[in-house]
This record gives structure tokens, sequence and C-alpha cells, in this order.
């Protein structure tokens, strides 16, 4: 196969066959390593070629458009490789070196190459002897610097002696050479000159008579303003000249010229087919030609360069929807000002440039002779009447994983018309910031009414198996007391509904062993929502009982009083309880508080918690049903109250006393050891299985709630990824909304497992998961399923082990999924998973992948953000109604009960709360005082006036909290053996000294006894400190 044909085979791009063509050759060996990133070609010149640079030019273009990382070509017949020719630019020399190091150049005329062989014409007859000698210098020559041999043949051709008798005749050749060239420059550029010579000296006279002066009004941080202060500054008496750019002009019309020079005409290539011929020298380095593409300035690298600092290095980043390359130009400095002004932020531009290798990187850039106005290119609109919502996407902070940045998420989203959008990075939720102000941005244009911008994160769930005792932490904690605490409610939902009634009663154990009530906490509550029928046929509350009870927040602060931070909570689905009296405890904008108040903000409620249904449904296998009423006639346990709070608090004690009673019990962690819950070092082993999982906020208390798993997930439970136990994931799921992620989720991976094991039969396996109680159990986590295009999941063709063999069987595994969803009356959610937003976009996560040894980066799944058309035509296998239903409404119905007012951050700054902390600090500055400078029962007056008037100040003005909290952290770090002390204007303070924040003593130098306390201090401002004192 010639090289001609391999290329054609490769690829259609007529410049790579136009390269291969001109190096007539065949392929003798291809060479492609295991990862498929690079490829060798060996090959035998078929007849010679005029250039190395053919084949280098080769190399490049097949790296570019085979997508390579690399590409070496190597030729088996060297000798012929370049043929004779290679001897071409050389001659002269050759001549020159045979002339003064052997005496015999006389006796050559000249030395002509003639295919594989050197011919030698003489001007005189010579002897076998002399011209084995010419011949072996030749080849000692060619082979020291050529690397190769040749076979001489000599001709006999009389020169004209009187020429050849010059001593200097073959060093004045290699002259004339030099001559000739130097002379077509100089006539070129005496040419050029002579087109506009008046136009020059207009030009220098003008720079000459104009001074640099400094306008009263100019910005000084402006590069205009910097360059004529720093030429001030260059002392020379002649003052360079310099040219400005051209007048920037404030244009809007596609192809108008912004700055500079731009010739329209230019033919206009695409960035990466730019860099491509550039890199194959297709495309000359002074070649002006067209590119156009999103601009990033880069302004950290700007300067001001040139001998007299009239130029500003000027550097961006331009890009399209193929490549990017690095520009640059040298602008003057009150150019690069307004270049700044109208690119610094980004935006879409044409220039006119020539591209090809620096001299002072290697790199391909491009130079910018001008910009001129673009028009962007057109982008995907989605034109469904019903548009989808994307509930799982990531962005470039899903670590090495995604392109997307979270500004350009959520404006997507809202271009396309979506009713809202999500964001779900990788453990993390750094993207908050970003797509909170891009939201903010999309709700001031108004064009999308009610568009939700929705909190959310992809974690990795641990299933650490059953639990009775949450957030127990990893001291054991004793059952020696605890409080059992119910709520009525108006409805089921805690971020829509409210509290109708609290109640909690304090148990504690006795000497004998039994358990009495010692406290008992009860109270009405109106929720300032209507009581449903339903509401008041089961708990029998009217309005008329509610009339002039405290508001849910009044109520919960009352509960905040009564219990203990390590009171243990008793509830039968203590979750449903605790997640409204955790909603009453947020339900206050406390960015609306009066500071000077030290309002307590919200009240919380996070102590360990006692689920009873998790009890009984554990430790009474036997036992059919688990809600309160069948629990108690099961255990034997009366329910005087049922559907009242006092009623079912003491019947949810009755049952952890059974429990109690039944197993021997004493405390959290050994009923929790009793039902199987890992312990934390299992949790965080790397071979403790993790699954995705997404959540979804619906309110402030989600929000709060989501963060906490965050912190707990890096600081506690962290095993390569910041990992969330089952357990904490139920603790906390109040006010967030649980979905079953990707293939990685727990509920994929069950039915993937199902499936293979029944044979890839969907009714089989429809079979067994509805009636397998493991199965069932596990989804009682999730809120929906989900569902994503069968491309994302294709890797799964390719790995022998995964008992998928074909698109039907992941088809199969969704329309199971789907099925499933419907038969235990879930959502099923089809999402994306998008991991960058436009199909082009694959490229750049490619080499993300490739970086990290991905063998298949080559082959990931197009993780697009998807329009609403597209995702329904990839669920079409579903049938239409089932394709509209998880694609529209079901994501639709999920994202329904998501307020669209939540903060990631609220505005302000919110220290802590600690009420005492002003008297605090008051005490502990004046115990020190006096112990260091009391003398006699008298504080010096200096010492008292500085201090009362610092606390005075410090208090006044709310800053107390932050000294107060200083002094805690310093003396902890001291105590622990980390030296640490304060720095800046806390660190001068003399109320920081005499709390132990810092070391420095901020009054005039003085002298005291550390005995009896007496101290003198010197005023004269002589002394610096009382180090200098004498």
């Amino acid at each position: 196969m010639t090289l001609y044909e391999f290329a054609l085979q490769a690829s259609q791009d007529e410049d790579l066959a136009k390269i291969a063509k001109a190096i007539p050759s065949e392929v003798q060996e291809i060479r492609i390593d295991e990862r498929f990133e690079g490829m060798e070609l060996k090959i035998e010149l078929t007849g010679p070629i005029a250039s190395r640079r053919a084949l280098k030019a080769l190399e490049q273009y097949l790296k570019q458009v085979l997508h390579l990382s690399h590409v070496r070509i190597f030729i088996s017949n060297i000798r012929s490789a370049y043929g004779t020719q290679s001897l071409q630019p050389v001659l002269d020399w050759i001549l020159w070196v045979i002339h003064t190091k052997t005496g015999y150049g006389a006796c050559i005329d000249e030395i002509v190459p003639s295919g594989n062989a050197v011919r030698v014409v003489l001007a005189t007859q010579l002897t076998d002897e002399i011209k084995d000698a010419i011949s072996a210098f030749i080849n000692d020559f060619t082979s020291t610097y050529l690397m190769t041999g040749w076979e001489i043949k000599y001709e006999y051709n009389p020169p004209d002696t009187s020429a050849v008798s010059d001593p200097d005749y073959f060093l004045n050749r290699m002259r004339e050479r030099a001559v000739k060239q130097a002379k077509k420059a100089v006539d070129e550029a005496i040419s050029s000159d002579a087109k506009a010579p008046e136009a020059k000296k207009e030009s220098k006279a003008g720079a000459a008579k104009k001074q640099d002066k400094i306008d009263p009004d100019m910005d000084k941080g402006s590069w205009e303003y910097k360059s004529i202060v720093e030429k001030q500054n260059i002392k020379q008496e002649k003052k360079g000249d310099f040219r400005r750019g051209q007048k920037f002009e404030d244009v809007s019309e596609a192809g108008e010229v912004i700055w500079g020079l731009c010739d329209m005409s230019a033919k206009k290539y695409k960035i990466k087919d730019a860099i491509s011929k550039a890199g194959s020298n297709l495309l000359t380095s002074d070649t002006v030609i067209r590119l156009e593409g999103e601009i990033k300035v880069d302004l950290e690298s700007q300067r001001l360069v040139g001998k007299n600092k009239n130029m500003i290095l000027y550097k961006f980043f331009l890009s399209d929807d193929t490549y990017a390359v690095d520009c640059v130009l040298f602008p003057s400095p009150k150019d690069a000002d307004q270049l700044n002004d109208k690119f610094g932020k980004g935006g879409y531009v044409g220039v006119a440039a020539t591209i090809g290798y620096s001299k002072f990187d290697g790199q391909i850039n491009a130079t910018v002779k001008g910009f001129y106005v673009a028009k962007p290119p057109k982008k995907r609109m989605d034109l469904a009447e019903e548009k989808r919502i994307e509930l799982h996407a990531h962005t470039k902070m899903s670590e090495k994983d995604a392109v997307i940045e979270p500004k350009d998420l959520i404006k997507t989203a809202y271009r396309m018309g979506h009713p809202a959008c999500a964001i779900t990075d990788h453990g993390v939720v750094q993207g908050f910031n970003d797509a909170y102000s891009a939201y903010k941005e999309c709700k001031k244009k108004g064009e999308v009414p009610g568009f939700k911008l929705i909190f959310g994160m992809e974690g990795y769930l641990v299933d650490d198996g059953n639990c009775i005792a949450y957030h127990i932490g990893e001291e054991d904690v004793s059952l020696d007391s605890f409080v059992a605490l119910d709520v009525e409610t108006t409805g089921l939902d805690c971020t829509r509904e409210g509290l109708l009634e609290i109640a909690a009663i304090r148990y504690e154990k006795g000497e004998d062993g039994n358990y009495t009530e010692t406290g008992v906490f009860t109270t009405m509550v109106d929720p300032g929502l209507p009581i449903s029928d339903k509401a008041k046929e089961l708990t029998g509350i009217t309005e008329e009982m509610i009339e002039g009870a405290p508001t849910p927040f009044e109520a919960v602060t009352k509960l905040a009083e009564f219990l203990k931070k390590e009171d243990i909570l008793v509830g039968h689905n203590i979750f449903f309880d605790m997640g409204f009296i955790r909603e009453a405890g947020f339900q206050i904008d406390i960015e609306q508080l009066d500071e000077e108040k030290h309002h307590p903000y919200r009240v919380k409620f996070y102590q360990p918690e006692i689920d009873t249904v998790s009890a009984v449904t554990f430790l009474y296998p036997d036992m059919p049903k688990h809600n309160l009423k069948d629990a108690c006639e099961f255990l034997g346990i009366v329910n005087e109250s049922e559907h009242r709070a006092m009623g079912d608090c003491r019947a949810s004690a009755q049952i952890l006393l059974r429990c109690i009673k039944d197993f021997g019990f004493t405390s959290c962690k050994q009923m929790n050891d009793h039902v199987g819950l890992l312990p934390k070092s299992e949790v965080t082993k790397r071979k403790t299985p993790s699954y995705h999982i997404i959540f979804l906020v619906k309110d402030t208390l989600g929000l709060y709630n989501l963060y906490r798993m965050v912190s707990e997930g890096h600081t506690e439970y962290f095993c390569m990824r910041p990992r969330i136990p089952k357990s904490e994931v139920r603790y906390l799921s109040a006010g967030i909304i649980v979905g079953g992620a990707c293939e990685r989720g727990q509920i994929f991976r069950a039915v993937h497992k199902a499936y293979i094991s029944h044979g890839n039969n969907i009714d089989s396996t429809l079979e067994f998961l509805s009636s397998d109680s493991a199965f069932n159990r596990m989804i009682r986590l999730y809120d929906y399923f989900e569902i994503q295009p069968i491309c994302n999941n294709e890797f799964y063709l390719r790995e022998e082990d995964s008992g998928l063999h074909t698109k039907e069987d992941l088809i199969n595994i969704n329309k199971i999924i789907s099925i499933m969803a419907e038969r235990v009356g879930k959502p099923c959610c089809a999402t994306t998973d998008a991991h960058f937003l436009d199909q082009k976009d694959g490229e750049y996560r490619k080499y993300m992948l490739m970086d990290m040894g991905f063998k298949d980066a080559e082959l990931q799944s197009d993780l697009y953000f998807r329009t609403t058309d597209e995702m329904l035509e990839e669920f079409s296998y579903l049938g239409e109604e089932r394709a509209k239903e998880v694609v529209i409404d079901a994501p639709r119905l999920v994202s329904e009960p998501i307020r669209d007012d939540i903060k990631p951050f609220p505005d302000g700054t919110y220290p802590p709360v600690i009420l005492s902390a002003p008297d605090d600090l008051r005490a502990i500055v004046n115990k020190t005082m006096k112990e260091m400078y009391e003398h006699e029962g008298v504080i010096p007056e200096i010492v008292q006036e500085r201090v009362d008037k610092e606390l005075n100040s410090i208090i006044g003005n709310g800053y107390s909290i932050m000294y107060y909290i200083a002094y805690k952290l310093v003396g902890k770090s001291n105590s622990d053996g980390y030296v640490v002390g304060s720095r800046g204007s806390v660190g001068s303070s003399l109320v920081a000294t005499f709390s132990g924040i810092s070391e420095v003593n901020p009054l005039a130098p003085h002298r005291r006894c550390p005995k009896c306390k007496y101290s003198a201090f010197d005023l004269t401002g002589t002394y610096g400190s009382g180090y200098d004192l004498p």
C-alpha cells in the first residue's frame, strides 16, 4: 500500500492526501500503541523527496486529523531518502573547504548532485590517486555533516583558467551569492518605501513634535497613564519613534472594523484548520487570515514593552467550536485600555491575523492585525411547546469530570425556556454561588416566569445497614434518659404544611431500673394555615383550639428551652416529627433581624434520635405492620389518645421501653450493633462500596441539611470521595428530595444485577423485584427513580463481565426501572447527566479523561445538555405517552414543591450569638488588668482610660463576639501546644493583650514590677518601646 493510499483510507482530508502524494513511498509497517494514542509508520521511499519538511508536515497533519498524541515516520532506505539533493545548500562550502584544506580546489569546476551519485566536474586532468583523495575527502565531509556517503563520478570540462587563478576564487563565489540575496532584499525595501515617502516624513515629523502630557482627568490605573509616566522616567536625549494603533471605533454591524487593519477579503478559517495548516506549512507565517470566536483576555500578562515603553504586550485566548489559539498584539497604551473595556469580560469577535510558530516559546500562535465585528453562531434552542427540566447536571466543580461553567448551565436552561434547572456536582457545592449569580441575571430579564434554580448535589452513599439510633457519633450514648416527642400537623409535607400541636415527655431511669416521667412539655400551635377537614377528623383539633396559640417558631423556641443538647429524642417515625420541628425553627428571615437585639437566629434541633418504627421493624421480624397502632397492638401497649401528640408520645416511649426490656439494651450503640449497623471505621474503608445518589434542595432547611452532609462527608466519612452513610441521609432528609442517580446508583445496580441473574429477561426480572423485600426496603429512601440516555451506559457493552451485550439490554433496564417506579408509585425522571453543554464540548472532557488514564476516553458518552425533543426521541422506545411522562411530567412534578427564593448564602454577615460575650469579655479584661497593673488598689490612669475606651468601642459596635471567639480560639491553640497570636488592628489593641489574644502590649514604654505591680511610664516619646528603655 502506498503512503497516498494509506492517507486516503485513514481520512478523507484532501490536504492530508496532497502531502502524502508528494512523498513517493510504500508503507511497510504500521504500529499503534495499546491506548490508540500514538502511531508509527515505517515507509520505503520509491523516489526522491525535496525536503524532510514534507515528512514533518505529514507527521503533524496525521496527528491533527486522526486526533493522536504523537506520530512518527521512519524511512527504511535512508540512503535514498533525500538523494544527493541534500548536498545542494553546501556545495560552495565543500568547494571552499577542498580548496583551503587540500589545494585541489582549482582543479574542480563544480560539484553536481545526480540521482544517487555525485558528479565532480574537473577543470583539468587528474591522476586516479588524486581523484581517490578528493573522493575520500568528499565522503568524509558528507559522512560527518550529512551522515551518509555517495558514489563519486568524475567528468572533464576545461575552465576559464584566468578566473580560477584568483586565490580567493571559491570564497568570492560564496560572497557573490550573499550579495545577490542582499541586493534583492534592498530592492524590495526601496520599492516599498517609495510608495509613500511623504507619509513617512509627516509621521516622523509629527512624532518628533508630539510631547506626552498627562491629562488631569486621566485614569491613573489606565495603561495610557502608566506609559506616559514610564516614558517621562526614561532619561534619554533622543525620544523613540512609535506608531499609534488605529482609532478605536464603536461599531456593531458584522464585518465592520473595531480596531486595527483588517483585510476582509482574507480567507476565513476555523481555528483547528488554521493551526493544522500552519503546522504543516500549508499556511505561511506572513499570510493574513481571518478567525472568529470567543475572546478571553489575559489581563494579568499585560505589561509595558518597547524601548520607550510605548506598547502593551496584549495576549488573549480565541476559541471557536473546533479549537482555541493564543493570540498576541502590541497596541498603544490608550488602545489597550479601550480593548480591555470592550473585551475584558469576553465576547465574540473576528480577528485578522497571521499564524505560525512563535520565536519565543515555539508554539503556534496568532499575531493579530485587527479586530472586526463577527456574528456569533446560532445557539441551540429548545423548540418544544412544553419543555423539560434537567434534574442531573454537572459543572466544572465536579473535579476532572465536567467542563460546564455553573453560570453557563443556568443561562442555557433559561435561554432554552426550561422552567427550572438543577446543579448536581459530585460531592461539592462550590458552584452554587456562580449559578445563583446567573440565576439572578435571568430573573431580571423575566422572559421565563417562575424559572427556578434547583440547588443539589450528587453524593456518594454508603449503605451502612440497619439503624435504630441515629446521629449518636463515636461515643456511646446511654439509654438512662430520653425524651419522647410527637407532633400533630395540618398535612404530611413539612415544607408546605404546619404544626398544630407539640408534646414532649422526659423519661429517666431510677435506681430501681424503672423509668419515670420527670418532665412534660405540651403546646398547641397556630400554623397560620387553614386546617383541612381530614386533619380535623384525624386529630380532632379545630380552629377554636389553636386560637391565641404561639406561632410555630415561638412554639419550637419554647421546646428548645425544655430540651437539652444531650437529650435522645424518641418518636414513631421520628424523622416526620423532627422535619416539622426543624422547619418551624427555620421560619425566620435572618436577613431582617435586628442585630442589636442579639436574636438567636434560627432554632436548630440536631440531637441523637431513636426511631421506634426502625426498632420494631428490625427487632420484631414477625410484626406484620409497623404503624403506631399496629405496633402497639402487637406489643400489648395501650394508646389512650391516638392521633393526639401527648398520647402518641407516651405510646412511642412505651415501645422503646419494651425493646429495652426484651433485649436488655443499655446504650444506643448496643442497640445499633444488634441490628447490624456498620461502624464508622467500616464506612470509610475503601472496600466498602459506595453508590451515587442525588439530593435536591426544597427550601432553606434542606440547603442547611445538604451543607451538613457535605461537611460530614469531607470531615467524618471521607475515603477517596466524601461519603455519606444511609443513616445520616435519613437523619438529615428534611427539606431534601432524594433521587436515584445514574448507573452507579443503588437502583440501577440492583436492577442490573437482577436482570443478569434472570437471564436478561424483563418479565422474570420484574416479577422478582416486585416481591423482593430487600429491593423494596432499599427504594424507600428515594423520592424518585432516574433513567438516562442509552449512550450514557454503552461502556457496559465493552465490558465482557457486565452481562449486557446489546443496546437492547440497556433499553430493557431502563424499561424495568420505569415500570417499577409506576408499581411503587414513585416518579421516574429522564435526565441527561450532562457533563458538557454541547456535543462538540465533549472534546475537552476527553482530554481530562485521557489525563486520568481512561483507555476508552475516545469513546466517552454524549453527556451533553439535551433539548426536550432530543430527550423525547431518545426515550421513544417507552411509547409516546410514557416518554412524555418521564421527560416532561415527572421532572416537573419533582421540582414543583421546590422554592424559588432560596439563596446559597444570605446577604450580610452572621457571627455566632453568645449573649454573654460582652460581659464575659469585660470580666476577662478587667481581671487581667488588675493582675498586671493594680498597685495598692489603684490602676494607673493611662491603663484604665485605654481599656475603658477600647471596651466601649468594641462592645458598643457589636465586636465583642469576635474578641470572645478569638480569646477562645487562641487559648485552645496555646493549651494544645500551638503558639499563635493575633495581628492587625486586633493585635494592636490593649483589650487583645489582656484577653490573651496577643502578646503585644501597645501601651507607651514603661517598667512594671511583677511582684508589687508598680509601673512607671515614659511619655516623652524618646523611646520606641519598653525594650529601648535604659
